[in-house]
């Protein structure tokens, strides 16, 4: 599941947002941002488990470095981001990730994943069926 406008996407279970639509949203240079994340992890070692390094390619197909914030990596990195415009994002980042998190949360529940297995099985069922009516169809 993403949340279009703002990215924040599922990685490993949590929700995180990209280091990249961060600099973009809020108007920053990325290599700015990314200095920002690797200043605050290089001062603290418990940081580090608030961003996970990731690469993305372009369309000449070079390989850049990323970081993929969790929601307190991106609470901590966005702080000191100041203005009306920054307040404004921050409001919107926060709810992007209580939806993300909900949606991580509820997708782990009894209920989703007995209703997941039953779709599953009538999928499955449906599929067998249509594969016993080809050979009706040709």
């Amino acid at each position: 599941m993403t949340n279009n406008e703002l990215m924040v996407t599922e990685h490993k279970e949590r929700a995180v947002v990209s280091s990249r639509t961060i600099a973009d949203k809020f108007g920053k240079e990325h290599r700015n941002v990314l200095r920002n994340i690797e200043n605050l992890t290089a001062q603290n070692l418990a940081v580090k488990q608030l961003f996970f390094k990731a690469y993305y390619r372009t369309e000449r197909g070079r390989d850049y470095k990323e970081y993929l914030c969790t929601r307190d990596g991106f609470s901590l990195l966005v702080m000191g981001f100041t203005g009306r415009d920054a307040l404004e994002w921050k409001l919107k980042y926060i709810r992007a990730f209580n939806q993300m998190e909900a949606f991580i949360k509820e997708r782990q529940s009894t209920e989703w994943l007995i209703t997941r297995k039953q779709g599953k099985l009538i999928r499955r069922n449906e599929t067998d069926t249509l594969a016993q009516l080809v050979p009706y169809a040709e």
